[in-house]
């Protein structure tokens, strides 16, 4: 129960540091914050799902450890996508890449003793991460979101 609670506590304060650097203060920084928060988000929990399984394997079941981390993202976040559904369709985006992250980190823990396919999940990763930033424009424009 210990350990479960230090990776969900780990995860659930991950999302509590990226909401200062969601928040926007006018439509302008809209589209930067967002982008920054998808990229630095998905960073960390790639980076903290690995740490995770690593630490905790012998203890907890890989499954168990995912569901915990992917808890502690949607505690705070899914309540509010769901309440203001409108309104957060915006961050919608990164909610997912965070999700995504955590699979990927999955994945990337699954495969960690061959080397190419390590490299394959870290480049791939990368790739669409970079796409998703870029084209996070998109998707603002797609709601009515004008950006500059």
């Amino acid at each position: 129960m210990k350990n479960t609670l230090v990776i969900y506590c780990i995860s659930l304060l991950c999302t509590l540091l990226l909401i200062p650097v969601r928040k926007a203060t006018s439509l302008d920084t809209l589209l930067l914050s967002s982008q920054l928060s998808l990229l630095i988000g998905d960073i960390a929990y790639f980076c903290i799902t690995v740490w995770m399984l690593g630490k905790f394997i012998g203890k907890l079941s890989v499954i168990h450890i995912v569901l915990t981390l992917l808890a502690g993202v949607l505690l705070i976040r899914l309540p509010f996508h769901l309440w203001r559904w409108n309104d957060s369709l915006v961050t919608l985006p990164d909610l997912l890449g965070h999700c995504f992250a955590i699979l990927l980190g999955y994945i990337f823990f699954k495969f960690s003793k061959n080397k190419r396919v390590k490299y394959v999940i870290v480049m791939f990763s990368l790739f669409m991460y970079i796409v998703a930033c870029w084209k996070y424009s998109y998707w603002f424009n797609f709601w009515g979101i004008n950006i500059h």
